[in-house]
C-alpha cells in the first residue's frame, strides 16, 4: 500500500521501478537472511532476542509492575513476601537502577509520591519470582512434550497389537480359496 502511494507520486516512467523493487527487489538489494535478531534492552545495548529476556525488560518497563496490586491471590503474594529479604537484594537493587534507564526513571517517578521504597521493590521481585515460575512451567511442558514424543511407538505396531495380529512377510500370507 505505502509503495502504491508512494509510486503514484511519481511519473509514470519511475513508477514501474518502485513496485517492482517493493515485491521483488533486485539482488544486491535483498536481505541477508542469516541476520541475527538483535533485542534492544533497557541499558541501551542490543543482544540476541530471548523470548524470557524480553518479558522482564516489559516487566521492568511497565508501571503497572510498581504500581498495582500483584496479580492472582493476595495469600500467595503474603506467602511470598514472608519468605522475601529486601535487605539481601540491596546490591541487584543498585545494579538495576544504575543499568536500567527504564527502571531508575519509574522509581525516580513513583518513590515516594505514589509507592514506598519497599512496596516498589515488593512487586517489582514478586513479578520476577512470577515470571521465573512460568518460564519453569514452559520448560516442564516443553521437555514433557518432548518425551512423549520419543516415547510414542509407531502407529503400525500399536494397531497390530491391538488387533492381535503380529507382522508377517507377504509370502507367509496364505489366501483361502
Amino acid at each position: 500500500m505505502v509503495a502504491e502511494l508512494a509510486a503514484a507520486e511519481l511519473p509514470s516512467s519511475q513508477r514501474e521501478g518502485v513496485i517492482s523493487d517493493t515485491f521483488a527487489p533486485s539482488p544486491d538489494k535483498t536481505i541477508d537472511c542469516d541476520v541475527i535478531t538483535l533485542m534492544g534492552t533497557p541499558s541501551g545495548t542490543a543482544e540476541p532476542y530471548d523470548g524470557t529476556k524480553a518479558r522482564l525488560y516489559s516487566l521492568q518497563s511497565d508501571p503497572a509492575t510498581y504500581c498495582n496490586e500483584p496479580d492472582g491471590p493476595p495469600e500467595l503474594f503474603d506467602a511470598w513476601l514472608s519468605q522475601f529479604c529486601l535487605e539481601e537484594k540491596k546490591g541487584e537493587i543498585s545494579e538495576l537502577l544504575v543499568g536500567s534507564p527504564s527502571i531508575r526513571a519509574l522509581y525516580t517517578k513513583m518513590v515516594p509520591a505514589a509507592v514506598s521504597h519497599s512496596e516498589f521493590w515488593h512487586r517489582y521481585f514478586y513479578k520476577v519470582h512470577q515470571l521465573e515460575q512460568e518460564q519453569a512451567r514452559r520448560d516442564a511442558l516443553k521437555q514433557r512434550a518432548e518425551q512423549s514424543i520419543s516415547e510414542e511407538p509407531g502407529w503400525e505396531e500399536e494397531e497390530e497389537e491391538l488387533m492381535g495380529i503380529s507382522p508377517i512377510s507377504p509370502k507367509e500370507a496364505k489366501v483361502p480359496v
